[in-house]
């Protein structure tokens, strides 16, 4: 009994978010009321708050909600992360991603066109999602450090600059495309944008592999 109350309540919190992002996505953030989205589903206001404890912790609902369907079709396609072409891939397939899923598409347009983000509400949205593993497009900086341990990126790259360009890259692109700027497909866009940058740090295998062969003919005639 126990597990399907739980269950019931998951399901009763999904349909909350559903209902949310259909009633935000009709009237906007500010103007929807916490009775709005549960008489959506038949639910009463106090009822609904049992879920969530105010319109933020909704939003933030939505954000997680996003990032975790995001997160799941993402790895369906690219299953591993571990080198900087599998890098470029992920991104390309998250721009897949948000051109072809309805709720993703859906959600992003709400969340970059439909929301006055304050600074409070940002703080709030923040300490709402802590609970999420790691910031968003952790994986970039994990990549690339990777690549730069591996000694596959030319000297002086700065991870964290590259990691910002990439990610400025993205939200760019991301943005341009949810308000119709975009004159090219955004998701070869994305695809030939992380490809320039990455090939731009990277050392050519063959460099690379004459650059380790150095070292190791320099090593030896350190030690004779």
């Amino acid at each position: 009994m126990a597990r399907r109350t739980k269950e019931e309540a998951q399901e009763t919190r999904e349909n909350l978010l559903n209902a949310a992002l259909e009633v935000f996505c009709e009237k906007g953030f500010s103007r929807t009321r916490l009775s709005d989205v549960a008489e959506r589903i038949g639910m009463t206001r106090g009822a609904f708050y049992w879920h969530f404890k105010d319109k933020t912790s909704l939003l933030a609902g939505l954000l997680t909600k996003m990032r975790d369907r995001e997160e799941t079709l993402v790895r369906m396609q690219v299953p591993e992360l571990e080198t900087l072409e599998d890098l470029q891939a992920h991104f390309t397939a998250r721009a897949r991603v948000l051109i072809e899923d309805e709720t993703c598409h859906k959600i992003v347009f709400f969340l970059t066109q439909q929301v006055e983000w304050s600074v409070e509400m940002r703080e709030a949205v923040h300490r709402e999602v802590c609970h999420l593993r790691e910031r968003p497009f952790a994986e970039i900086t994990h990549t690339l450090q990777k690549a730069h341990d591996a000694g596959q990126l030319r000297p002086g790259t700065n991870v964290d600059e590259v990691a910002d360009i990439l990610i400025g890259l993205y939200m760019g692109l991301a943005g341009n495309y949810m308000r119709n700027f975009l004159h090219s497909d955004f998701e070869r866009a994305v695809a030939s944008g992380f490809s320039t940058v990455l090939h731009a740090i990277s050392i050519p295998a063959n460099e690379n592999k004459s650059g380790r062969e150095a070292e190791v003919q320099a090593s030896k005639e350190t030690c004779e």
